[in-house]
């Protein structure tokens, strides 16, 4: 039988709002594109309404398995114009995400996402 998918949860902590906003629209403009042609897909994207370590931009990615999503993400790391983007960013806003938290998970057998 076929494993379950991997899916990497991925928060990204500003250390203000206005770093938060530059944040999103980097994610909005050439971020997703750029994600989508190296194989990055992200089905939920979220910001924190209630709850510690605010502000945040959250995002759920799901991969076949573990080296899917090694490959989507050095092909995301070397990509040209990922570079590019986030050297921009950096130039315009500062440092927009202070940490990067990321999680691994598994789907169990009776969740409805598999």
């Amino acid at each position: 039988p076929k494993s379950p998918r991997i899916f990497e949860l991925r928060t990204y902590h500003s250390p203000t709002l206005r770093q938060l906003r530059a944040l999103h629209e980097r994610f909005a403009g050439p971020e997703i594109k750029i994600f989508h042609r190296v194989g990055v897909h992200p089905i939920l994207y979220t910001s924190t309404v209630y709850g510690a370590n605010q502000p945040n931009l959250t995002y759920l990615i799901p991969f076949e398995n573990l080296a899917a999503r090694e490959k989507a993400w050095a092909a995301f790391g070397a990509d040209p114009e990922w570079i590019k983007v986030r050297q921009e960013s950096i130039e315009r806003h500062g440092q927009i995400s202070s940490i990067i938290q990321i999680w691994l998970y598994r789907a169990t057998a009776y969740s409805p996402i598999r």
